[in-house]
């Protein structure tokens, strides 16, 4: 059984990682591990691990769990990119789009130069059905990363939905 890729922005550099499916575009960055004795430490080593614990849990397939974590890292740490990521990916995948897109506009406040969370912004907008904010998020995220397939795919399928043909097939 094939599995997908888990996303975790970091500039904008890719590396692929299978953890679990529902989410196609690459791996941005793959977290250091953090022992579980750092729950009893700082906010940032609760939130570390609490993070860690929610990996963990999307490797063993239980989402629930996953969430709960990354709610408590998020809650703990909220400017921590690739805490408010991983969180929104999960979000994404479970149909909670609003959350998503809530959890997906930390990422691009917090980093705006980052690429990919413009490009996981526009996929979410676009699952929620708002195409001319996906179109926006997409166009921001090409003209970030101009090299990146995967942000110019994307952008190609929101306009394809919107029946902007000409504009898709310049994207591919």
């Amino acid at each position: 059984m094939a599995r997908n890729l888990f996303l975790v922005p970091h500039d904008n550099h890719v590396r692929p990682i299978s953890l679990f499916a529902g989410l196609i575009l690459p791996l941005i960055l793959l977290c250091s591990q953090v022992p579980a004795a750092a729950q009893g430490g700082t906010a940032t080593q609760r939130s570390s691990a609490a993070y860690q614990r929610g990996l963990a849990a999307i490797e063993k397939g239980d989402l629930a769990e996953a969430r709960m974590n990354f709610v408590q890292a998020v809650k703990t740490n909220p400017n921590n990119i690739e805490m408010q990521n991983a969180l929104a990916q999960l979000l994404l995948q479970q149909g909670d789009f609003d959350s998503a897109i809530t959890h997906f506009r930390v990422v691009t406040k917090l980093k705006p130069n980052l690429a990919v969370g413009h490009a996981y912004l526009a996929q979410a907008l676009q699952a929620k059905g708002d195409l001319e904010e996906s179109i926006a998020e997409g166009r921001t995220a090409v003209r970030l990363a101009p090299q990146q397939p995967e942000a110019h795919r994307a952008l190609a399928k929101t306009l394809s939905q919107q029946r902007k043909t000409d504009e898709a097939i310049a994207e591919m």
